[in-house]
Protein backbone atom coordinates (compact mmCIF):
# COMPACT_ATOMS: atom_id res chain seq x y z
CA UNK A 1 0.00 0.00 0.00
CA UNK A 2 1.48 3.38 -0.95
CA UNK A 3 1.14 6.40 1.24
CA UNK A 4 -0.11 9.70 -0.17
CA UNK A 5 0.72 12.82 1.76
CA UNK A 6 1.10 16.52 1.13
CA UNK A 7 4.35 16.64 3.10
CA UNK A 8 7.94 15.86 2.17
CA UNK A 9 9.90 14.23 4.98
CA UNK A 10 13.46 15.52 5.37
CA UNK A 11 15.99 14.15 7.84
CA UNK A 12 19.27 15.89 8.63
CA UNK A 13 21.63 13.18 9.89
CA UNK A 14 24.52 14.75 11.81
CA UNK A 15 27.39 12.26 12.10
CA UNK A 16 29.68 13.67 14.78
CA UNK A 17 29.44 16.55 17.19
CA UNK A 18 28.50 20.14 16.43
CA UNK A 19 31.50 22.40 17.03
CA UNK A 20 30.13 25.88 16.44
CA UNK A 21 26.54 25.66 17.73
CA UNK A 22 23.92 23.44 19.37
CA UNK A 23 21.29 21.28 17.66
CA UNK A 24 18.67 23.73 18.99
CA UNK A 25 20.45 26.55 17.12
CA UNK A 26 20.40 24.51 13.89
CA UNK A 27 16.68 23.75 14.38
CA UNK A 28 15.95 27.49 14.81
CA UNK A 29 17.86 28.30 11.61
CA UNK A 30 15.92 25.61 9.73
CA UNK A 31 12.62 26.97 11.10
CA UNK A 32 13.54 30.41 9.74
CA UNK A 33 14.39 28.86 6.37
CA UNK A 34 11.02 27.07 6.28
CA UNK A 35 9.24 30.43 6.66
CA UNK A 36 5.87 28.83 7.47
CA UNK A 37 6.08 26.21 4.69
CA UNK A 38 6.63 23.39 7.17
CA UNK A 39 8.19 22.73 10.55
CA UNK A 40 10.88 20.91 12.45
CA UNK A 41 8.95 17.87 13.67
CA UNK A 42 11.53 16.30 15.93
CA UNK A 43 15.09 15.27 16.47
CA UNK A 44 17.30 13.48 18.86
CA UNK A 45 20.64 11.91 19.61
CA UNK A 46 21.87 8.63 18.22
CA UNK A 47 21.81 5.89 20.85
CA UNK A 48 25.56 5.33 20.61
CA UNK A 49 26.24 9.06 21.06
CA UNK A 50 27.90 9.37 17.65
CA UNK A 51 25.64 12.15 16.40
CA UNK A 52 22.09 13.41 16.14
CA UNK A 53 19.24 14.02 13.72
CA UNK A 54 16.74 16.75 12.90
CA UNK A 55 13.37 15.79 11.36
CA UNK A 56 11.60 18.25 9.05
CA UNK A 57 8.17 18.22 7.39
CA UNK A 58 8.00 20.45 4.30
CA UNK A 59 4.42 21.22 3.29
CA UNK A 60 4.73 20.31 -0.41
CA UNK A 61 5.68 17.44 -2.67
CA UNK A 62 5.98 19.58 -5.80
CA UNK A 63 9.43 18.58 -7.07
CA UNK A 64 10.73 22.05 -7.99
CA UNK A 65 9.68 23.50 -4.62
CA UNK A 66 11.28 20.57 -2.78
CA UNK A 67 14.49 20.92 -4.80
CA UNK A 68 14.66 24.69 -4.12
CA UNK A 69 14.18 24.14 -0.38
CA UNK A 70 16.74 21.31 -0.23
CA UNK A 71 19.31 23.45 -2.09
CA UNK A 72 18.82 26.26 0.46
CA UNK A 73 18.94 23.75 3.34
CA UNK A 74 22.24 22.28 2.10
CA UNK A 75 23.68 25.79 1.77
CA UNK A 76 22.61 26.58 5.35
CA UNK A 77 24.09 23.34 6.68
CA UNK A 78 27.41 24.02 4.92
CA UNK A 79 27.56 27.49 6.51
CA UNK A 80 26.96 25.94 9.94
CA UNK A 81 29.88 23.61 9.13
CA UNK A 82 28.33 20.28 10.06
CA UNK A 83 30.68 17.28 10.33
CA UNK A 84 31.73 16.04 6.87
CA UNK A 85 29.99 12.62 7.14
CA UNK A 86 26.58 14.25 7.72
CA UNK A 87 23.83 13.90 5.10
CA UNK A 88 20.23 14.79 4.29
CA UNK A 89 17.52 12.25 3.44
CA UNK A 90 14.53 13.49 1.39
CA UNK A 91 11.41 11.30 1.16
CA UNK A 92 8.41 12.04 -1.08
CA UNK A 93 5.75 9.71 -2.42
CA UNK A 94 7.83 9.42 -5.62
CA UNK A 95 11.38 9.08 -4.25
CA UNK A 96 13.72 8.48 -1.33
CA UNK A 97 17.08 10.25 -1.74
CA UNK A 98 20.10 10.53 0.54
CA UNK A 99 22.23 13.57 -0.29
CA UNK A 100 25.69 14.48 0.99
CA UNK A 101 25.92 17.94 2.52
CA UNK A 102 29.36 18.47 1.04
CA UNK A 103 30.42 17.73 -2.53
CA UNK A 104 33.72 16.13 -3.48
CA UNK A 105 35.42 19.53 -3.81
CA UNK A 106 34.14 20.95 -0.50
CA UNK A 107 36.52 21.41 2.43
Amino acid sequence: MSRITEFTEIYVNIHGSLASCSRDDVEEDIDELLAGRGYVSGGGSMLDGSGSNIDILLQTQESQAVDRFVAKLLELLRRIDLPRASNVRVITDASDRRLPIYGAGDG
